[in-house]
C-alpha cells in the first residue's frame, strides 16, 4: 500500500502498488480549521501511520493547529500525538523524530499502543523546514540519520524582461519570493516573501524606481497571492488568519488596516479582475469538488459560482471587459488552458494542446500567455470578435520561472514587460550531516 497526498485535495489517500483507484483515508476536520494532511509515515504493523496536520489554533482545543497524529487504514479514527509544524519520522529503534522550535527531537514511542514515553531529547539544532512544511531529515533502519541544518534557502530573484527576454531590471534583492504581481503602471511589484526562520509568508511591495522594499502585512499567519487593484490603490491577498484562507485587501501605500473582502470556510484565492475593478474571479478549494471558480462583485461582495465540477478549475483570468475568462482545468486528464464566454451566450474553447497552467491576458486581450508543463512561457494570438479564434500556442521564452505553486510570473497589460520570479543559478544550500548509530547520542 502507498500513502500519498494529492494536490490540491490535501487529505491522505491510499493506493495499491499494483495500481487501481486511490481511496481517501483521512478527512479534514472543519471544526478544527484543518487545512491539509501531509507526510504519512507507516508504523511497523503496516496499518497505522503518522501524519502531519496543518491547521489554525482553536481557542479551548489543544489538539488544533499544526500537530502530529496517528491514523489507521482500517478506521477513520485518529489519535493526537504531539505539537510540531513539520514532517516527522518513525525509527525502528522505537522513536519518533520531529521538529520543534528549529530543534530536531527524538522521543520514545510505543508503536503498538500509539503512546509516547519519557521526555523528548534534542538531537540537532538550527533546523529549518521548506515552505511545504517538510523537515529536512531522514532516518534509516540501519541506524543512519541524515539531516540538513542551517538556513537552507530556496532563494529567487525578481526580474523584468522585455519581449525578447532581455533583462530590463532586477527588482529588489534575492529572497524566498512566492507569488508575484506587477502593478498596472509597471512601477511596483507585490510579492509573497517567506521568512526563513518562521517559514511564514507576508506580502511585500518592491518599488522598481526607488529601489525600496516595504512590508505590507504583519499577521503571524500566512499572507499569500497578491493582486493589484485596477487603479493600483489596493493589494488583494489571501490571509490564513481566520481559517483556511480568506480574501483581504490593504492600501498599497501600507496605511490603514487589512480589510476583509470575502470570508470563506474554504481556501479562496483572488486571481484577476476586470479593467474597471468591479468584477473579480477567484478559485476556492472544495473538499468534494476540488478547486472551483466563482465571481466576486468587488463593490457589493456578491458571489456567483461559475464552474463547480469534479475536476480542478483554477487560476481564472478575466478579460478586460469581463465577457471571457481563461482558466486551467484537468478535465481532459491533465491541466490545459480553456477560455469560456461568460453569460447566456456561452461558448468554450481549448487553447493549449500539450498542457498548460496559469493563464494571463496581454495586449488588450489580443494575446493569451500561460506556462507549459516544462515552465516555458507559451503565447497564443487571440481574437474575441465576432467569435473567439486563437492561434496554435508557441514558445515565447524560457526565463527560468521558479517551479512552485501559485503565480510566479506576470505580464504588463500592454504585453511589453514580463515579470518573472526565477530561481537563482547557485542557491544557498546547507550541507547534509550523516550520523551513524545516532541513538548512542541519546544516552
Amino acid at each position: 500500500t502507498i500513502l500519498f497526498t494529492p494536490t490540491p485535495t490535501e487529505a491522505i489517500y491510499r493506493v495499491s502498488s499494483a495500481g487501481g483507484t486511490p481511496t481517501q483515508v483521512t478527512t479534514l476536520d472543519p471544526e478544527k480549521q484543518e487545512q491539509s494532511h501531509r507526510y504519512p509515515d507507516f508504523l511497523p504493523d503496516g496499518k497505522h501511520f503518522l501524519f502531519l496536520v496543518e491547521g489554525s489554533d482553536v481557542a479551548g482545543d489543544p489538539h488544533t493547529g499544526f500537530g502530529l497524529w496517528v491514523g489507521s487504514l482500517d478506521s477513520p479514527d485518529r489519535t493526537w500525538l504531539l505539537k510540531t509544524d513539520a514532517s516527522a519520522r518513525y525509527s525502528k529503534d522505537g522513536y519518533v523524530l520531529f521538529l520543534r522550535d528549529r530543534t530536531l527531537f527524538a522521543q520514545r514511542f510505543d508503536a503498538g499502543s500509539g503512546t509516547l514515553d519519557a521526555e523528548a531529547v534534542p538531537i540537532a539544532e538550527n533546523f529549518t523546514r521548506t515552505n511545504r512544511w517538510e523537515a529536512t531529515f531522514s532516518v534509516s533502519d540501519t541506524g543512519l540519520l541524515a539531516y540538513q541544518a542551517g538556513l537552507a534557502s530556496e532563494s529567487s530573484e525578481i526580474v523584468l524582461l522585455d519581449r525578447d527576454e532581455n533583462v530590463v531590471q532586477v527588482v529588489g534583492k534575492p529572497a524566498e519570493y512566492m507569488n508575484v504581481a506587477l502593478s498596472r503602471d509597471g512601477k511596483r511589484v507585490a510579492a509573497g516573501v517567506i521568512d526563513t526562520k518562521t517559514q511564514k509568508s507576508d506580502i511585500w511591495v518592491l518599488d522598481s524606481e526607488r529601489g525600496t522594499s516595504t512590508r505590507l502585512t504583519f499577521d503571524p499567519e500566512d499572507d499569500i497571492q497578491p493582486l493589484w487593484s485596477h487603479d493600483d490603490r489596493y493589494i488583494y491577498f489571501t490571509g490564513r488568519r481566520q481559517g483556511k484562507g480568506d480574501i483581504f485587501r490593504k492600501s498599497s501605500a501600507g496605511t490603514g488596516e487589512d480589510e476583509l473582502v470575502l470570508a470563506d470556510p474554504e481556501t479562496s484565492i483572488l486571481y484577476s479582475q476586470t479593467a474597471d475593478g468591479r468584477l473579480g474571479a477567484f478559485s476556492t478549494l472544495n473538499q468534494k469538488t476540488s478547486w472551483d471558480i466563482s465571481f466576486l462583485n468587488l463593490e457589493t461582495g456578491a458571489v456567483e459560482t461559475f464552474l463547480k465540477t469534479p475536476f480542478i478549475e483554477v487560476a481564472p483570468a478575466l478579460s478586460r471587459d469581463g465577457r471571457f475568462v481563461a482558466y486551467a482545468s484537468n478535465e481532459s486528464g491533465r491541466p490545459e488552458i480553456y477560455v469560456q464566454r461568460i453569460g447566456s451566450e456561452g461558448g468554450k474553447w481549448q487553447i493549449s494542446s500539450e498542457g498548460g497552467t496559469r493563464p494571463r491576458w496581454a495586449r488588450n486581450d489580443r494575446e493569451l500567455v500561460f506556462l507549459s508543463p516544462d515552465y516555458e512561457l507559451m503565447i497564443a494570438d487571440v481574437s474575441l470578435e465576432p467569435v473567439l479564434t486563437a492561434s496554435v500556442p508557441r514558445v515565447w521564452m524560457d526565463p527560468g520561472v521558479k517551479q512552485a505553486l501559485g503565480p510566479q510570473y506576470d505580464v504588463s497589460p500592454d504585453g511589453s514587460r514580463v515579470l518573472v520570479n526565477r530561481t537563482l543559478a547557485k542557491p544557498n544550500v546547507a550541507p547534509v550531516t550523516l550520523v551513524q548509530n545516532w541513538t548512542e547520542g541519546l544516552k
